[in-house]
């Protein structure tokens, strides 16, 4: 957060985590731009040209992984198998249904039991 900060001018505490600065994406001359420590990102907004993150990182020099906190330590497989989960789950369960109730399964049904069950072994692997 401090080598941001360091970079913006007028920038002003605007409450607990939260700072007011000026934009550099537009040259901005009062603060309109609003900068939060979110623990795991810092989010970016100007009020005034629309400006996000990205855009007003580029402005100021940096590159684009300094608004995430450990940002290489991101397990993109850990990510996918948490936001799979729920789906997962609900395919084996209504997989296991069709088949119990001797339905005929699509060869697009069995793939996607197939990869929801994979996923489910390598989650139970990391436990």
């Amino acid at each position: 957060m401090e080598q941001i900060l360091e970079r913006l001018d007028g920038v002003r505490r605007h409450g607990k985590d939260k700072y007011m600065a000026c934009c550099p994406v537009h040259q901005d001359k009062s603060p309109s731009m609003m900068v939060t420590d979110k623990g795991d990102k810092i989010t970016m907004y100007c009020f005034s040209c629309g400006a996000k993150g990205p855009e007003i990182i580029k402005a100021i020099g940096l590159p684009t992984s300094v608004i995430f906190k450990d940002s290489g330590t991101f397990d993109k497989q850990s990510y996918i198998l948490s936001k799979t989960e729920t789906e997962d789950k609900m395919m084996i369960a209504v997989y296991d249904n069709a088949v119990n109730r001797g339905e005929v399964i699509s060869h697009d049904d069995f793939r996607r039991y197939r990869l929801a069950k994979s996923r489910e072994e390598l989650r139970s692997e990391q436990a």
